[in-house]
């Protein structure tokens, strides 16, 4: 396995790409994304607008059972085949004003889907 490996993080409310390396040394606890959760309850993750330009696949892991994710105004140009299969709890999924040309047929995988913004 070379150092050369993409993977992203989010620093600065901006992602960076990491080598594989790096990613397999930093330790990032779940209670660092604490601040992107709603407050009120934790099926909201809010990412909107902090400049993301991809998904680190374990992201979303923390929280199976989110409902709401809100990734508008970032520079997403795609979305993790896995993401829909892991999230399957989603009602509100909002991918507005990014450059995602295209979904993953695991799209269909979001039973309880309600307000699909992209």
């Amino acid at each position: 396995m070379d150092e050369k490996g993409s993977g992203c993080f989010l620093k600065n409310n901006s992602a960076s790409e990491v080598t594989r390396k790096q990613a397999l040394t930093m330790k990032v606890p779940v209670q660092g994304l604490g601040s992107y959760f709603n407050k009120a309850s934790n099926n909201t993750l809010d990412l909107s607008k902090k400049n993301l330009h991809c998904l680190a696949e374990d992201l979303y892991k923390s929280n199976r059972y989110l409902q709401n994710l809100h990734l508008e105004g970032n520079s997403l140009i795609s979305i993790p085949e896995k993401l829909f299969l892991q999230l399957q709890h989603l009602v509100w999924l909002d991918l507005r004003y990014n450059k995602i040309t295209s979904l993953p047929q695991t799209i269909g995988e979001l039973r309880f889907i309600a307000y699909l913004f992209n």
